[in-house]
């Protein structure tokens, strides 16, 4: 929030991010229905680190290009 640039940058780029997330999700849970390989606890286990990690990717990539694409004021990095 430094910059108005970086700003739109980041609300474009993780708006990407979570998209992919969201297709990946929906892959592997019609995968889980037709496949039911697990049950019970490690089911549960397995679904809430994917819900987990599906936050934290794109906050930490948009994080990463952020600091790839810009300085520590927002200006764009030549």
């Amino acid at each position: 929030m430094r910059s108005q640039a970086s700003w739109d940058f980041a609300q474009a780029y993780s708006g990407k991010r979570f998209q992919e997330t969201g297709i990946v999700l929906i892959i592997l849970s019609l995968l889980r229905i037709m496949l039911p390989l697990w049950s019970g606890e490690l089911e549960v286990l397995m679904s809430l680190g994917l819900v987990i990690v599906s936050i934290f990717y794109p906050l930490l990539r948009t994080e990463y290009a952020l600091g790839k694409f810009f300085d520590a004021d927002g200006n764009k990095r030549a």
